[in-house]
């Protein structure tokens, strides 16, 4: 639980650090001081994190934006594409080796069955009971 956590926090901080990159770069570079950037969606009227306060929790656990720029979610989504598939590749592999360990258990199983050179003829026999 602590891991996902820890990735949600991480997913509003890289889009907070997006915004603010996008912001500098309007700017500073593009000399636009009317905080004018450009926003996909304006939901300010009724869940702005400024005057809301369930979603101002909101913006600091998981970085939701009433006015969400193109960096700022394309950031958030390209985060989690990544982290999604890291994941799933990894468990992938896990998988895979745990599956060539079991095959090279049962090879080694069947090669001691079948090596006759280490069998004690003299050794008694144990039987398991059937119930």
């Amino acid at each position: 639980m602590s891991t996902i956590m820890m990735l949600v926090l991480s997913a509003s901080l890289v889009s907070e650090i997006a915004g603010e990159v996008e912001e500098y770069i309007y700017e500073e570079i593009f000399d636009i001081d009317d905080g004018s950037t450009p926003v996909l969606w304006d939901l300010s009227g009724c869940c702005s994190e400024k005057k809301v306060p369930f979603f101002q929790v909101l913006n600091a656990l998981v970085g939701w934006k009433a006015r969400p720029t193109v960096a700022t979610f394309g950031s958030y989504i390209m985060y989690w594409v990544v982290i999604i598939s890291v994941i799933v590749t990894a468990r992938l592999r896990v998988q895979s080796s745990r599956s060539g360990f079991a095959n090279h258990d049962q090879e080694e199983l069947q090669a001691a069955v079948n090596d006759d050179d280490d069998v004690d003829e003299n050794a008694p026999l144990l039987v398991a009971a059937s119930a």
